[in-house]
């Protein structure tokens, strides 16, 4: 009753060959998010890891900085303030100034030797015609 042949048009296996497109565009996608996210977490672990070591540099760092400037061999760091400091009043081209003592072995770890003279300049330097007849030599030229 219903056996009369199904019409065959030009849309013969159109729909296969759109799946087949759609299922390989698919996995070309999913590759490369997959390649991506790999590549991703490659870079994520690496700056982890260079982070846990600059941690790690600045910890060691702290430590040594602590032992140079407090001058024991125990590792603690403590800031060193001002007020723990010796200090006497000396007087400088006829200022009174405030002299700072370290330990020599503090001193000898930076670089000074007994004695040395260390001053914290203003924020901004002196003009340069200050400088010039402050460290002219005195006496007939």
């Amino acid at each position: 009753m219903n056996d009369s042949p199904t019409p065959q048009g030009p849309n013969d296996g159109s729909d296969t060959r759109y799946l087949i497109i759609a299922g390989v565009l698919l996995v070309v996608i999913i590759a490369s998010l997959s390649v991506l996210w790999v590549k991703e977490r490659r870079a994520r672990f690496e700056a982890q890891c260079r982070a846990a070591e600059l941690k790690l540099d600045n910890d060691r760092l702290q430590d040594v900085m602590g032992k140079i400037l407090i001058g024991n061999s125990a590792g603690a760091v403590r800031p060193i303030r001002r007020e723990d400091l010796p200090a006497r009043t000396i007087n400088i081209a006829g200022t009174a100034r405030r002299l700072l003592q370290i330990s020599p072995e503090a001193g000898g770890r930076f670089g000074f030797a007994p004695g040395d003279l260390i001053e914290v300049s203003p924020e901004s330097p002196p003009p340069a015609a200050q400088t010039a007849s402050a460290t002219a030599p005195a006496g007939p030229q």
